[in-house]
């Protein structure tokens, strides 16, 4: 997104004969990758403490009882994405990223506590996260939760077939149905990549297992 909004206020520019120095050049390339290590680095945060997160719910012997920590989880779910789609929007986008990754992480937390709770297969939560993970991305249009999205349909594939010697159609039907059309619509190089990556794990298993 930011490297569109540069090359557009560069044709612009360009457009009125207005030079653009060797200055500013260098300016704009030391801020775009300066963008990007924040971006990465709030990212990996925010999977961090969203992986910490999981991890400390489904760990026994806890002094707090796991319902009463699950409560605390949707809490800070709920906060993460308020105050992040607010920093994402006005003050500081990648800090806004790392808090909703951080928020993305705790809906798949809170997804696997309420299939443990109600007894439903663990592919049904990976399939609702799916959903969420692309209900957000055709929001925000970012590429952080296309791969999320992405990982999480093919994590999700690998338990089924790996674990539960199973395949799940709902998780191929995410991913062909819902996945493909904005890696066709974009029709970038890294979108295919992910499709093309999360497709073979899909493919592989449905042969495999004779389905």
């Amino acid at each position: 997104m930011l490297i569109e909004l540069v090359n557009k206020e560069c044709l612009r520019r360009w457009d009125k004969n207005d030079d653009i120095s060797e200055q500013e050049v260098k300016r704009i390339q030391d801020q775009m990758r300066g963008f990007k290590i924040t971006h990465f680095a709030a990212v990996m945060l925010g999977l961090f403490l969203g992986f910490a997160m999981f991890i400390l719910l489904f760990t026994a012997g806890l002094p707090i009882s796991r319902t009463g920590l699950s409560i605390v989880v949707v809490i800070a779910t709920i906060a993460a994405w308020i105050q992040g789609k607010h920093w994402y929007r006005t003050s500081s986008k990648p800090l806004g990223l790392g808090v909703m990754v951080f928020g993305f992480m705790g809906m798949g937390t809170i997804l696997f506590f309420l299939m443990e709770r109600l007894g439903l297969p663990v592919s049904f939560g990976f399939f609702v996260w799916v959903v969420i993970g692309i209900f957000l991305y055709a929001i925000f249009i970012d590429l952080t939760f296309y791969t999320l999205t992405v990982w999480v349909v093919t994590i999700g594939q690998l338990y089924e077939g790996f674990v539960e010697r199973d395949f799940s159609i709902l998780l191929a039907l995410a991913l062909v149905f819902g996945l493909a059309h904005f890696a066709w619509h974009h029709f970038n190089m890294f979108y295919a990549i992910l499709f093309s990556m999360g497709l073979f794990v899909q493919a592989y298993f449905f042969f495999s297992l004779g389905l």
